[in-house]
């Protein structure tokens, strides 16, 4: 059913300062208006591509970042409230008979107006999306144009295309909050970027420290299996190709997350801290205090007395004192600092050397689980290429066992060959069949591991022709250093902010 149009005296085209500012003049006319932008938020450019950036172009205001601007202006408009249908498109302007002119957007609304003001400036703002053929397919599942709701990215490899603001605060509002994305990577075609410098440098420090990954690259295609998008192609800027799947340093990050035998590495670290912690206090000052209070009443009486003053006769007399409920206080603090101790002395002895075995004993644990996880990730892999070769050697033999069964049929070849070729096919069946139940098993024990899902669990395997690698080569705890830091992504979701 078509909605009725709005019948408006006057509709403006963009929400920027122009568009605003159109709306305060109709206002002090007495005309109430309609407003049409694209974007979800007024401000036009100044919104989207200057909200914290200075700007000293506006008349009678020397200096303003671009989000004030904005909330100037809509303060200015507010008394006279104007209609805002953001998130629209104008899509046809048509001439009446009555010399009015209608309007549709594409959300459908339709409007009639008397007069219209385009303060569209260069154009409408609207998402640049990524153009890689089937792509589309996956808008609004996997693929968003513009910010998605924090709970779309939740748990998953998260990949954001841009340069600007909105690209840079997305990864970093990806990176914390019960809703985190499993790993966030920034992909530009290059590193340099447009956003604001603070926002540049929170991006670049959160890369450094391993919350983050980004990534320089044009993408060229995509990686799809059983309807899901499992990874990007990329062109780098040395010309090769190359993909952002699941790797190494991905799966150590989840496994050191999720897995259980990570908490004793944990709690023994922990043991650490708290011997050394124990033998510091061994010779920390003891202060001690103490108060009192104390209360009582009290009341004397004396009779008969006589007093002389001078040699002048005695004269009788009594007296009497009460006191009640009198308080009497008392309080002290007093520090302690042993000098010499050989009883403390050998306490802390005791218990520095209890903190070193407890560090190696955690780093033990540590390399442990790290090669424990490397392990697990080479059997996925080798599985994967024994299923490979045995899928290779299948083909082979089943093509001599059809060319055997033809030969046979023309009488070239003896059907003792033919039953050879038959058998060699049969047990390269039943080893395809167990090299596929080994890939199942190792890829279970990984995915439990590291609480990813199977279909997720893709290692990429080492190049053929590995580079040479530098003289410092590392290892034991600087080796699980380096792998502690998270490095590389898997893109499950990937999304784009809005640019020009």
């Amino acid at each position: 059913m078509t909605q009725a149009p709005i019948a408006t005296e006057a509709l403006v085209i963009g929400a920027g300062p122009v568009g605003l500012f159109q709306v305060f003049q109709l206002g002090l006319q007495g005309i109430h208006c309609q407003v049409i932008d694209a974007l979800p938020h007024v401000g036009g450019q100044c919104a989207e591509l200057y909200a914290g950036k200075p700007i000293y172009d506006i008349p009678g205001i020397p200096f303003c970042t671009g989000q004030e601007l904005v909330e100037r202006l809509q303060q200015q408009i507010a008394p006279f409230k104007a209609t805002l249908h953001l998130g629209q498109q104008v899509t046809h302007i048509e001439r009446q008979a009555d010399q009015r002119l209608a309007i549709t957007t594409d959300a459908g609304q339709h409007f009639l107006t008397s007069t219209l003001f385009i303060a569209a400036g260069v154009g409408a703002f609207v998402p640049r999306r990524m153009v890689l053929d089937g792509l589309s397919v996956f808008e609004g599942t996997q693929v968003f144009a513009e910010h998605p709701a924090p709970e779309r990215w939740a748990g998953l490899h998260l990949v954001v295309a841009g340069e600007g603001d909105t690209a840079l605060q997305t990864c970093l509002d990806a990176m914390t909050g019960p809703q985190a994305a499993a790993s966030v990577t920034l992909l530009h075609r290059r590193d340099q970027f447009s956003a604001t410098p603070e926002l540049t440098e929170q991006m670049r420090q959160a890369c450094a420290q391993g919350r983050m990954r980004f990534v320089a690259g044009q993408p060229t295609g995509l990686k799809v299996e059983q309807g899901r998008l499992q990874a990007l192609e990329l062109l780098n800027p040395q010309g090769d190709t190359e993909w952002l799947p699941l790797d190494l340093l991905q799966t150590w990050e989840q496994a050191r997350q999720h897995d259980p035998q990570m908490q004793v590495v944990q709690a023994t670290r922990s043991s650490v801290q708290a011997y050394e912690a124990q033998a510091q206090s061994l010779w920390r000052p003891v202060v001690m205090g103490s108060a009192t209070v104390g209360a009582m009443s009290a009341e004397t009486r004396t009779t008969g007395a006589q007093f002389a003053v001078g040699g002048q006769t005695p004269m009788p007399g009594s007296f009497a004192t009460s006191a009640s409920a009198a308080m009497s206080t008392r309080w002290s603090l007093q520090a302690k600092q042993a000098l010499y101790s050989p009883e403390r002395q050998a306490q802390q002895a005791q218990l520095q050397q209890a903190a070193g075995v407890a560090e190696w004993r955690a780093d033990l644990a540590h390399q442990q689980f790290l090669l424990q996880t490397v392990q697990r990730y080479f059997q996925v892999l080798l599985a994967e290429r024994q299923q490979q070769v045995l899928k290779n050697q299948r083909v082979a033999v089943e093509r001599s066992l059809t060319e055997a069964r033809d030969r046979f049929a023309i009488g070239d070849l003896p059907v003792t060959d033919t039953h050879e070729a038959a058998a060699r096919a049969s047990g390269l069946q039943a080893q395809w069949l167990a090299a596929d139940s080994d890939l199942q098993m190792a890829r279970q024990v990984l995915a439990e591991s590291t609480r990813l899902p199977i279909d997720a669990l893709k290692p990429q395997a080492p190049p053929a022709h590995p580079p040479p690698r530098a003289a410092g080569v590392p290892h034991g705890r600087e080796l699980g250093r380096c792998l502690g830091r998270r490095h590389t992504v898997n893109p499950l979701c990937t999304g784009s902010g809005p640019h020009a």
